[in-house]
């Protein structure tokens, strides 16, 4: 479940405007694609395109995009890792461009490469104990702190394990501890469970979650758009820079296509036939369809006599054949409408 209702009366955590981040194409770069693909790289490319966002102190934050939507390069200027080419950016109120270590102390950011950024053939309290120093945490609190996130994210028993022995799911929870050192008032997340199965990537969640709830902002991409239904308080949907939605998740959801979806799966899975889809696509309950996977899926209308005869000329088509679930939209709907929708109003201009 989301975190408790942060108040949107207070001053925000985070505000961006017009915020823009370029990174320049080398001209090496440049001849090669023209040598190898026959066209020339653009010189620059944008990863953040006139951002917009606010984010309320002590609500988790969630940033969705496909690949190359700019959701890491938004992460690394927050948290003060790279400086914007314009627009602002400002933390508690402070512009990122002149951060010093009072607003650094507040902020606590994990981003990828989750193995590499440690010392193998170190324990896991021994990492931390470096990057306690890193982060130039007094030393009289060094200890007391190693144990208290060690104990938060359910590594205390394990702290003087070797970091080679960790399985994944510790490797990302001891760099959750990472984050959570300072005791930050902002922590930023770039999918700290990629990789994980539902077990550990459960762990990070309740994590973040309790964190969350004693007051800590936070920011949290990740791939997982169930995920970030149930964290999240609000999720902003970024693609190529800029934002295309932003809501709550059950707002988000009601973006999708339609208002029931219609789900069927193959017993057996197998290509769906063109001249089973195509009679169903064309009824008018019907507002879209789509292929994802080995299900297709019918977006229609909450109209319940029409969508239960849908159903009805469904069964019959496919005999004991199909498998069929009537549900409402998702966040993974809506996104999945959002991006295809910008996808084809791009490609008309």
């Amino acid at each position: 479940m989301p975190s408790q209702s942060p108040d949107p009366d207070r001053t925000p955590a985070v505000v961006t405007r017009d915020l823009v981040k370029v990174y320049r194409v080398p001209a090496s770069l440049r001849r090669q694609a023209r040598q190898v693909h026959g066209r020339a790289l653009p010189e620059a490319s944008p990863a953040l395109n006139g951002l917009d966002l606010e984010v309320r102190p002590g609500e988790v934050y969630g940033v969705l995009g496909p690949n190359g939507a700019g959701k890491t390069t938004l992460m690394k200027v927050l948290g003060t890792i790279l400086l914007p080419d314009a627009g602002d950016a400002r933390v508690f109120g402070e512009d990122v461009r002149h951060a010093g270590p009072a607003l650094r102390s507040r902020i606590g950011i994990v981003l990828g490469e989750y193995e590499r950024s440690f010392h193998w053939r170190l324990t896991g309290r021994q990492n931390l104990r470096f990057f306690a120093d890193f982060y130039g945490l007094p030393r009289n609190e060094v200890t007391r702190r190693i144990e208290d996130v060690l104990d938060e994210v359910g590594l205390g028993s394990v702290g003087d394990d070797m970091f080679n022995t960790y399985s994944t799911g510790m490797k990302h929870r001891l760099a959750l501890a990472r984050g959570l050192l300072p005791d930050p008032d902002l922590l930023i997340l770039d999918e700290p469970t990629a990789g994980l199965d539902a077990h550990s990537s459960g762990q990070i969640a309740e994590a973040v979650r309790a964190r969350a709830n004693v007051g800590t902002t936070v920011l949290y991409t990740t791939h997982r758009i169930h995920e970030a239904g149930v964290l999240c308080d609000r999720i902003l949907v970024l693609d190529r820079g800029r934002a295309v939605a932003e809501a709550s998740p059950d707002e988000l959801a009601l973006l999708a296509r339609g208002n029931q979806v219609v789900e069927v799966t193959k017993r057996g899975g197998g290509p769906w036939e063109r001249d089973f889809v195509a009679p169903l696509a064309e009824r008018p309950e019907v507002i879209d369809w789509e292929t994802r996977g080995d299900r297709l899926l019918f977006y229609t209308r909450n109209e319940p006599e029409p969508l239960a005869g849908f159903v009805s000329e469904l069964r019959r088509l496919g005999r004991e054949t199909l498998s069929i679930t009537v549900r409402p939209p998702s966040v993974e709907d809506a996104f999945i409408a959002l991006i295809d929708k910008r996808r084809k109003e791009e490609a008309r201009t």
